[in-house]
């Protein structure tokens, strides 16, 4: 009965260090884990810490960015109301030997080129604008760009005074002509040239006037 007993508490030691050594294994197991999961947590901290710093930076650089752009159209705002004022000017000095007839206007289409060039990146509206009233400059008439702002972008086409029915529009790339009653704030420029696209006309503006509602002009003096 001695070693009875004597054995059952030998083996309760046993079973009791064998339960303390599992304990043990499974507190050492733990804590890996946590401290794993403590490192994890710490990298996804550092990891949200600079991604925040990028994208801080990159809301600063678009922050000058959008000033550079903001000045930049200012400076072209500025450029494009220099360059009508300084039309203005040059067509009120040369009003009469300028001052074409219509016919004079459809004479000079036949033969001007404008029209038969290919619209690119590098040659898109105002290109074929600018290049139009430049062969019509070298016939000694005047002419000048319009620019029709629509909601989310603009054209550039040519505005021409003519002396027997008055101010007319050419789009160059097709030799369009369309008349001052046609070109209105509200009218779909597409239409009007036979284009497949909506182009609400917002504003019209070139060196004889400017407009912003159905049939209001403001002339320049």
């Amino acid at each position: 009965m001695k070693y009875l007993l004597l054995g059952v508490i030998v083996g309760l030691l046993i079973f009791q260090s064998l339960l303390y050594q599992q304990i043990w294994n499974l507190q050492e197991q733990l804590q890996s884990e946590r401290e794993q999961h403590l490192s994890e947590v710490t990298n996804y901290k550092n990891s949200l810490n600079l991604l925040g710093q990028k994208y801080e930076a990159c809301y600063n650089q678009s922050k000058e960015l959008n000033k550079t752009i903001n000045r930049l159209i200012a400076s072209l705002t500025e450029v494009e109301q220099r360059k009508q004022e300084l039309e203005r000017i040059l067509y009120k000095s040369n009003k009469i030997s300028l001052q074409p007839s219509y016919k004079i206007v459809k004479q000079f289409m036949m033969k001007d080129d404008t029209d038969k060039l290919t619209w690119s990146d590098d040659f898109d509206c105002s290109e074929f604008s600018r290049r139009f009233i430049a062969n019509f400059r070298k016939q000694g008439y005047f002419a000048c760009v319009t620019e029709l702002d629509f909601n989310d972008s603009a054209h550039d086409i040519v505005a021409i005074n003519t002396s027997d029915k008055g101010i007319i529009f050419v789009e160059p790339q097709s030799d369009k002509i369309i008349t001052q009653e046609e070109l209105q704030v509200g009218v779909n420029y597409c239409d009007l040239v036979n284009w497949y696209c909506d182009w609400r006309i917002t504003k019209i503006s070139n060196c004889f006037y400017y407009s912003t509602s159905y049939k209001e002009y403001k002339y320049y003096e």
